[in-house]
């Protein structure tokens, strides 16, 4: 057991130093790619045992990357895969490619071992069109959630989006120009359940701490 931890963290590391030297974009390509390949056997590819739902900015890629490293758990291919949100049309298929193959688990059991896998998707929180998907192709996963106190959340989630270049506004007047960036970003949902609506994800500072 110990082996298979320190041989998971060592794998943990060679990937953190990829993406410390490889632009986003190489990495996007990569990942792509990959997806491509296995697509070939997404149905033969098992689903998420358990599904992190957010929220943004609240530590879930720090959990995503802790539980990833242990030997009984795999991890889906990328952190967010937004399948329930804004990539529901590319198919079940598609989103099955994401995780290991049904085969890698029934070796894990002829071991003694289990094998869970997961994702973690913070917009799976705060975009109303997951809950019916979600609840329609994966109805005995367990769903964790993370929260943060909500202005430091938003706080975060707005120098991330500067850090972007993706909001040149201050953050009183981003907070101020929320509601009228958000009008009518609902009602597009409604009309097309497959609309990316960019403002609701970049610009919902404020909106997204109001969890309940």
């Amino acid at each position: 057991m110990t082996r298979r931890l320190s041989a998971t963290a060592l794998r943990q590391k060679g990937i953190d130093a990829l993406k410390r030297i490889a632009p986003v974009r190489m990495r996007r390509r990569l990942v792509r790619l990959r997806l491509r390949l296995r697509r070939v056997t997404a149905r033969f590819r098992i689903l998420p045992t358990f599904v992190i739902l957010g929220g943004q900015r609240c530590g879930t890629s720090s959990l995503y990357k802790y539980l990833g490293q242990h030997p009984e758990i795999a991890p889906s291919l990328r952190k967010e895969i937004e399948y329930f949100t804004i990539d529901y049309g590319n198919g079940e298929l598609w989103y099955r490619a994401h995780f290991p193959l049904a085969l890698r688990r029934l070796i894990s059991r002829l071991f003694g071992r289990s094998l869970v896998t997961f994702e973690a998707t913070p917009d799976y929180l705060f975009d109303p069109r997951a809950p019916e998907r979600l609840q329609r192709l994966l109805p005995e996963a367990r769903l964790i959630v993370l929260l943060r106190e909500p202005v430091s959340r938003a706080f975060s989630h707005y120098h991330h989006m500067a850090r972007l270049g993706l909001d040149d506004l201050s953050f009183p007047d981003a907070i101020a120009a929320e509601e009228s960036r958000l009008s009518g970003q609902l009602e597009e949902m409604k009309e097309d359940p497959l609309a990316r609506v960019l403002p609701f994800r970049r610009y919902s500072y404020r909106t997204r701490g109001l969890y309940a």
